[in-house]
């Protein structure tokens, strides 16, 4: 058919360059469309595409805009050949629907947080750890979680939603009989961080180390001074250990031994000696209570020596200077005694014995005890007194003269 049957299917004749000539334009069945409209379906491909790639945002716009835009394309009345690229407008439009269905019904999920306690020398007989975690999510929820962690074996977490998490590890945990594990965390900081995404797995590592729990605890007592009485001392332990409870012990030691106390549990202990005070010569020693820390990690040497206390030295020689003054006081008051008596005795030795002789109330005459003539009246008088005072000695009793 020539060129009249394609004028009357709508076709759009051109001349050589391209270009519809005016007779021809004015017997062609239709008008082409005047302005800009021929680029409509294109741009609007272009917005279903990027609508389509906001489809998280902007759910099934893009499609919509696409299929607006396809529609258009066959409905404008528009000769393909006339229409704005009508081949990328096509692929622009489809891309933009499918982009848009794809992202407005995908449900992005957090990422998997694979949590790894690194122990290479930790046992199995050791059994889990203990896992604090904590956080806020991206909502600004707090979140706190328990969890128990095989060591060396990644343990998978898939329910977090999106935020920020710390982990730590309960110390209880880390201390065995003969081992103890620590991380390298100080202090109150968690033993690790970590930020959770969309679609983002996250790796966590916690390492820890050994140390072995081959601290010596050692008791010692100081041997340069001790009791005049005895060479031993009987020592109380008293204490808490780091469970919270109450340890005793007692034990004796002499003097200048070592005791070897590394048995006891990690815990904080305070010694006591018995005697806690002594007396060398004239010095008054003392022995104070003693407290430590023992963690079992590190050596601690208990070493308790006598102390000299001052105060009661010097009491103690105001006392014993009171004693021999109370001594001497007491020495010479008995030398005083023995000498007055070594006197009187003296004098008694160089005096005469005053003799006693007996008067009666009538007559002038002494008498002898006993004497008969003593039976009305008898008055003990000396022999010098009597004869001083005219008396006679009686024929009779012949008392002395």
């Amino acid at each position: 058919m020539g060129t009249d049957d394609n004028n009357q299917h709508g076709a759009c004749p051109e001349d050589g360059d391209g270009r519809l000539t005016d007779s021809e334009l004015e017997s062609v069945s239709y008008r082409y469309p005047s302005g800009k409209s021929f680029v409509v379906p294109f741009v609007l491909s272009v917005v279903a595409l990027v609508a389509g790639l906001c489809g998280q945002y902007l759910p099934f716009v893009g499609a919509v805009i696409g299929i607006v835009a396809l529609l258009l394309r066959h409905v404008s009345g528009v000769p393909r050949d006339c229409q704005k690229a009508p081949r990328a407008a096509t692929v622009l439009a489809i891309a933009g629907i499918l982009a848009s269905f794809a992202l407005s019904l995908y449900d992005p999920r957090p990422g998997t947080i694979s949590l790894t306690i690194d122990a290479p020398e930790w046992r199995a007989s050791y059994g889990d750890i203990t896992v604090r975690v904590t956080g806020e999510t991206d909502q600004g929820s707090e979140f706190q979680d328990t969890l128990e962690v095989t060591p060396n074996t990644p343990h998978e977490i898939t329910d977090y939603e999106t935020g920020t998490y710390s982990f730590s590890i309960d110390d209880d945990d880390l201390e065995m009989t003969d081992v103890l594990f620590e991380s390298k965390a100080s202090g109150s900081e968690p033993d690790a961080e970590c930020t959770l995404g969309l679609e983002q797995d996250v790796n966590v590592s916690i390492p820890l180390v050994m140390v072995p729990l081959d601290g010596e605890l050692t008791f010692s007592l100081g041997d340069g001074d001790v009791p005049n009485d005895t060479n031993v001392a009987s020592v109380s332990v008293s204490g808490t250990t780091e469970e919270g409870e109450s340890f005793s012990d007692s034990f004796q030691i002499a003097f200048g031994e070592t005791k070897d106390l590394s048995s006891y549990p990690s815990g904080d202990y305070t010694f006591t000696v018995e005697p806690g005070s002594f007396t060398v010569d004239d010095t008054v020693y003392v022995i104070s209570s003693y407290h430590v820390a023992y963690n079992k990690r590190d050596d601690v040497p208990v070493l308790i020596s006598a102390k000299v206390d001052e105060q009661a030295t010097q009491e103690l020689a105001q006392q014993r200077a009171a004693e021999r003054a109370a001594a001497e006081e007491a020495q010479r008051q008995q030398e005083e005694a023995a000498a007055a008596e070594a006197q009187r005795q003296q004098e008694s030795y160089t005096q005469p014995v005053e003799q006693t002789v007996y008067i009666t109330d009538t007559g002038l005459k002494y008498h002898r005890s006993g004497c008969r003539y003593l039976r009305q009246s008898s008055h003990p008088i000396s022999l010098s007194s009597a004869k001083a005072q005219g008396y006679t000695a009686c024929k009779v009793c012949s008392p002395p003269q």
